[in-house]
């Protein structure tokens, strides 16, 4: 696990690529991806992969040694701390798979997800503890979700629901090639998660965990 030290940060970095360098590709008509050579490239692939259910795109924006991290609120019983990206790629292809007849997982028949990103990301220098001679960038940001189940559920994020996205650069300072290195669900704070016949307010881990 890679803890990291917060930098305080002296200078103002800028990251400087016009939209003309940035070319995207367009899936089956779907929003355009991005080509990942910025860092908010990865929460909007992040975001489309999950509203388009491509297993490849998503596949293709982690990190080697991506993790991701439960929210504390979730952690115990069978839900562990943490899980690497074998395992998060093996979650998500069951998530994502509309025909999914594979018992006890539930078959999620429609996925809605929204990252607020769009109005801007602030960004904050870290230093990994197990990678000293590299920048890593980290934010927070709340999300929102519902994800419609087989048999009749649908699980929504709670209100203020927040998670934390740290991005690498896995190319060349020339050329780089953003990665997501970790992901954090900090869920809601302050917010007491509520359950209905049919509809269950939850984290994120939550909905992944049902896919473990």
């Amino acid at each position: 696990m890679a803890k990291v030290l917060f930098l305080a940060l002296v200078g103002t970095f800028v990251l400087v690529c016009s939209d003309d360098d940035n070319p995207v590709t367009e899936h089956d008509g779907f929003p355009h991806y991005k080509n990942l050579t910025q860092r908010e490239h990865v929460l909007n692939n992040l975001e489309h992969s999950y509203n388009e259910r491509v297993v490849t795109r998503f596949d293709e924006l982690l990190d080697d040694n991506f993790t991701f991290f439960f929210s504390p609120g979730d952690v115990g019983g069978d839900i562990p701390q943490q899980w690497g990206r074998l395992q998060e790629l093996r979650v998500t292809a069951r998530l994502f798979d509309p025909a999914l007849d594979q018992p006890p997982y539930p078959t999620c028949r429609s996925i809605r997800v929204d990252i607020k990103f769009e109005e801007g990301v602030d960004w904050v220098t870290v230093i990994p503890e197990d990678y000293p001679g590299e920048l890593w960038y980290t934010t927070t940001l709340e999300y929102e979700f519902t994800f419609e189940m087989d048999p009749e559920m649908t699980y929504i994020a709670a209100p203020g629901s927040q998670a934390q996205f740290t991005v690498r650069n896995a190319g060349t300072g020339d050329a780089p090639q953003w990665r997501l290195v970790e992901w954090r669900d900090l869920a809601a704070n302050s917010v007491a998660l509520q359950s209905a016949a049919s509809t269950d307010r939850t984290t994120w881990g939550g909905v992944k965990a049902l896919y473990k």
